[in-house]
């Protein structure tokens, strides 16, 4: 009756929501008076979500700790109520006051059977031409309060509050790609990311990111053509201390001077240069401790420090062949990285990183080891008098040992003669233990990274790295937002019309008429991709079976009530009739 009420408000009050209540509810101990009173949580949070319009109540609201109904759900382990808010519409990026997401302590198994939902057909026949697939994001669309909210306090008086305070504090502001980019860095949600929801996207998100991702990698190509080409061709072969040469004593040669191209390169340089420089202070302003904690960011600091020691440094000629391997080795590495951002070749760069990351790793522990026999080999061979020996000091003996990790051993240049027993033991430990065993072990960790990471980045491509070139909650983020474009959440994709993308609303793409009459609006030149397509379809109708045949034990299930209740009216029947036999004697 309460929910049926136009009267009844149901505002959030002291901070939470019916949903908060419902929840917790489910989970308090009860007093022994109401130990035997039934309370069907379950039951009451699903007719709540039914009736209550969604204008009403939010059920992405944060109480004072910043936690949803999404939050205790999930920290509770209840799949059917998880299941119920998140079809409700949840949206699973929300975050506590502590950074979590609503979606952190989600099971796997619960999030994926979520998600098969998802997806589903306008209900034509698969061989229509208007058949289409319907993906339904709206548990990825973040959330958009109202500007006000109101807390009702002890005594029911209504307080009308700023939305962006909880306790003093700034509420966070969730981008689009949160929830995904926390599930990619979680092990066990990580696997999700292979769904068709989140494929399709991710496929819809790159299109939105193209146009900036080319113009970025153009940019900074032309920066580094410029900057090899001036280094190679001019930089290194140019002297200010040979540029004057006194073929005689009264008369002066004058050698290697300026061209007019080296000055029109260098100019060149300079403006991508000063781009390149407020392309990063943009950046930088706009997310500073994003982009301080961000390693490519110092690895573009390091090239643009780098540069202006070519452009500006005249004199500093004794560095001058160092700064420009140091300038060709970071500015080709930077374009490597940036290239690698592409979805097509983002697995190889993802192998690379992770690989090299876990080398590092790996090796800074054993490095004591490493260190260890390379200062016996010190220890051993420093007084050696061999021309070729490399044991003669301690830091040299630690780079041989280094390059005998990796299996060049050069036996005739270590002077096993002074101690032939003791040298010959450590030399045969090293090489069981450094050069078999643990290049074996690192060689296995390599095999095992690439494993994993082709199978979960073969169909989510890490275009995470292209949406960092944007910062959230910014100009820059609006551009490619995409559910500013997708009011309902929702895209209809036609698999019998080359995987046309269709959505029911859109500010940046063209009107047309759909063959059933309807308006609607069509994305420019965007088709999903057809493996996307396939895995949607197969989860579909893995769905419809399963929903079949939970239909089907239904319906038996109720023929076998009825057959039950038909059994207990004949026994009742047959009771009734042996009574009257007996009152009548027969």
């Amino acid at each position: 009756m309460l929910v049926n009420c136009k009267r009844t408000s149901f505002q959030p009050v002291n901070g939470e929501t019916v949903l908060h209540c419902l929840v917790n509810g489910g989970y308090e101990k009860r007093a022994l008076s109401e130990a035997n009173i039934e309370r069907n949580h379950l039951k009451c949070l699903s007719y709540v979500l039914e009736k209550v319009p969604r204008g009403k109540l939010d059920v992405n609201h944060r109480d004072k700790n910043g936690n949803t109904a999404l939050h205790y759900a999930a920290k509770a382990g209840d799949q059917n109520i998880i299941l119920e808010i998140l079809n409700a519409g949840a949206y699973i990026g929300v975050c506590n006051k502590s950074s979590e997401p609503a979606c952190a302590d989600i099971l796997q198994s619960t999030m994926e059977r979520h998600l098969d939902t998802c997806i589903y057909s306008n209900g034509k026949m698969p061989r229509d031409e208007t058949y289409a697939l319907i993906f339904n994001y709206k548990n990825l669309t973040p959330h958009k309060p109202t500007q006000e909210q109101y807390v009702a306090n002890s005594n029911d008086h209504f307080i009308e509050a700023p939305l962006h305070s909880y306790s003093g504090e700034t509420m966070h502001k969730n981008g689009e790609t949160d929830p995904l980019i926390y599930m990619s860095k979680n092990y066990e949600l990580r696997p999700l990311l292979t769904h068709p929801i989140f494929t399709s996207y991710l496929h819809l998100k790159w299109h939105k990111i193209k146009p900036y991702f080319y113009m970025n990698l153009l940019f900074y190509t032309l920066f580094w053509a410029f900057l090899t080409c001036y280094t190679l061709l001019f930089y290194i072969n140019s002297s200010p201390d040979n540029r004057y040469s006194n073929s005689t004593d009264n008369e002066v040669t004058i050698l290697d001077e300026p061209s007019a191209s080296s000055y029109f390169i260098w100019a060149l340089v300079l403006v991508s240069l000063v781009l390149l420089i407020l392309r990063e202070s943009l950046q930088l302003i706009i997310s500073p401790l994003k982009y301080v904690t961000n390693p490519e960011n110092w690895l573009e600091l390091a090239i643009i420090l780098v540069t202006g020691v070519i452009l500006f440094c005249g004199t500093c000629t004794s560095i001058r062949h160092q700064v420009s391997a140091i300038s060709i080795l970071l500015s080709w590495a930077e374009l490597v990285l940036l290239i690698g951002k592409h979805p097509s070749l983002s697995t190889n760069i993802e192998m690379l990183k992770t690989v090299s990351w876990n080398f590092l790793k790996f090796l800074a522990w054993y490095s004591i080891l490493i260190v260890a026999f390379a200062l016996c080999f010190y220890s051993l061979f420093k007084d050696a008098q061999d021309d070729d020996n490399q044991f003669q000091h301690a830091g040299v003996s630690i780079f041989k040992t280094v390059v005998m990790l990796t299996g060049e051993f050069d036996t005739g240049s270590i002077p096993f003669l002074l101690y032939p027993v003791t040298s010959h033991i450590l030399f045969v430990l090293f090489v069981f233990l450094i050069a078999i065993v643990l290049f074996n072990l690192l060689n296995g960790l390599a095999v095992s990274d690439t494993q994993l990471i082709s199978h979960i980045e073969e169909k989510c491509s890490n275009a995470f790295d292209c949406w960092g070139l944007f910062p959230k909650n910014t100009k820059f983020s609006n551009k490619i937002n995409m559910f500013q474009d997708i009011p309902d959440g929702k895209i209809e994709i036609y698999p019998n019309n080359g995987n046309k993308v269709e959505m029911e609303e859109s500010s940046f793409i063209k009107n047309r008429k759909r063959p059933d009459g309807e308006s609607c609006y069509e994305i420019r030149s965007i088709f999903m991709d057809p493996r996307i397509i396939k895995t949607a379809r197969s989860i579909m109708f893995k769905c419809e079976n399963e929903k079949s045949k939970e239909d089907y034990f239904a319906s038996l299930t109720d023929k076998e009530n009825e057959i039950r209740e038909l059994l207990n009216d004949f026994k009742e029947c047959l009771r009734q009739y042996k009574e009257i036999n007996s009152k009548l004697g027969l």
